[in-house]
């Protein structure tokens, strides 16, 4: 299983739709169910994009490597944004007494 986040500024239907694509061009799969994509969390930060690869075993790091390698060009290539977690700090001042 693969997951890649996403911002909640990217449309995820679209972003499923090109990494199905994208991970179809890669010569990594079987002849059975060859992958499912979709939504997989909706996060603090980001929209979890879940990728489930059938893949025998003695080719999964290879096929794992590739299709994150793929997937970042992609979002390279169609400006979408891997966000990274962020926090709002509020600082309160005690009054002097």
């Amino acid at each position: 299983k693969l997951s890649v986040g996403i911002s909640y500024q990217d449309n995820p239907i679209e972003v499923i739709t090109l990494v199905e694509r994208t991970l179809a061009k890669l010569d990594i799969f079987t002849d059975e169910v060859r992958m499912q994509v979709g939504i997989d969390d909706f996060s603090d930060s980001a929209i979890s994009i879940g990728i489930r690869l059938w893949i025998p075993t003695t080719h999964l790091y290879a096929a794992k490597y590739s299709a994150y390698k793929a997937i970042y060009l992609m979002f390279e290539q169609e400006n979408i944004t891997i966000p990274y977690p962020q926090r709002d700090v509020h600082l309160i001042e005690k009054k002097a007494q």
